[in-house]
């Protein structure tokens, strides 16, 4: 096992250790999600990590990352860090541990400081159709325009990824996870930037809504910036059904 540990967080390594253990992992902590990665949360000496392991990783995947592309684990670790220094809030970076032996990439953690914020998209739907719902998405489209303007393309944006806190009066503050896929570029062009939207899976009005907010952040017009970006996630979601129905017929009748 390779450990890399933030310096500031060196006093709890042989925690970090231990709960990477993957028979200790399997076996404790508070579940937060376990689909194609496992998310758990630890605590360590009054420390709340949460810990994500990427561990359904194929002979293929597990070749390169083992010998010629970072890890998943390293990349979210060294994107907190690059988000940070941009004044984009993520879970402060902790660790991130890797399993390679014999340059193959086994499996790996990274491992962050826990926090009390909720999805977004939980937000939306506690609001329901209360004003304060289209305060959160204006917020939220204000929090993705600052992602764009410092030149962050999140490959997995979307309002699960969005973590949000309410502080009252129609302000929130907002946290970015899932982050080991992102590109940091100079200057995106406006076609990224809506391309960029097209995962964000809000109902068409409240899309719609996030659209126009985001246009006049932009200075660009509204209708057209709307239109653009709607046609873009109608797109992005027909290609999206077309696949998945060539996969349920093979899958189906072969």
């Amino acid at each position: 096992m390779q450990y890399f540990i933030n310096p500031h967080y060196t006093s709890i390594s042989n925690i970090i250790k231990k709960i990477t253990n993957l028979n200790y992992f399997n076996s404790h902590g508070e579940i937060l999600h376990n689909g194609r990665n496992t998310i758990k949360r630890f605590d360590a000496d009054g420390i709340s990590l949460v810990v994500k392991y990427y561990g359904h990783i194929t002979l293929f995947n597990k070749i390169i990352y083992g010998t010629l592309r970072k890890s998943k684990a390293q990349r979210a670790y060294e994107h907190s860090q690059k988000l940070h220094s941009l004044g984009i809030n993520v879970h402060q970076e902790v660790a991130y541990v890797e399993h390679i032996s014999y340059g193959i990439l086994h499996h790996s953690f990274f491992i962050s400081l826990f926090s009390d914020y909720s999805s977004v998209s939980s937000g939306i739907k506690k609001y329901n159709s209360n004003p304060q719902n289209y305060s959160l998405i204006k917020a939220t489209s204000e929090f993705i325009f600052l992602l764009h303007n410092n030149g962050v393309l999140h490959h997995d944006l979307n309002i699960n990824n969005i973590l949000y806190k309410n502080l009252g009066n129609n302000r929130y503050d907002f946290l970015l996870i899932d982050i080991n896929r992102m590109q940091f570029c100079r200057k995106l062009t406006q076609r990224q930037r809506l391309n960029n939207l097209k995962r964000i899976s809000l109902d068409s009005i409240h899309f719609i809504h996030l659209l126009q907010h985001y246009a006049s952040l932009s200075n660009k017009d509204i209708e057209q910036t709307t239109f653009k970006g709607f046609f873009i996630r109608i797109h992005h979601e027909i290609i999206h059904y077309i696949k998945r129905s060539i996969k349920s017929f093979i899958c189906t009748h072969f």
